[in-house]
């Protein structure tokens, strides 16, 4: 993380200190995959890029720990 502790990720060094930011507002625990995949790509294509400035397809990776399911990498690349 040289970048970021020479500061030049484009986000002033408070931003990066401290929890991470909220990016998430559900009360409660998500009910389902297919209501986690909805989460996930309004996450990945509208909250993290208007938070923090990034092109959703160039500068946002998201990792799945399985491959299938709603929710897994394979589903997640053709959704996004």
């Amino acid at each position: 993380m040289k970048a970021v502790d020479e500061g030049q990720c484009g986000l002033p060094r408070e931003e990066l200190a401290g929890s991470a930011p909220k990016l998430l507002d559900v009360p409660g625990e998500i009910e389902s995959s297919e209501e986690g995949l909805a989460k996930i790509i309004q996450i990945v294509t509208e909250r993290i890029p208007q938070r923090f400035g990034l092109d959703a397809v160039r500068d946002v990776q998201v990792l799945s720990p399985m491959n299938r399911g709603a929710i897994g990498a394979r589903s997640l690349n053709v959704e996004l």
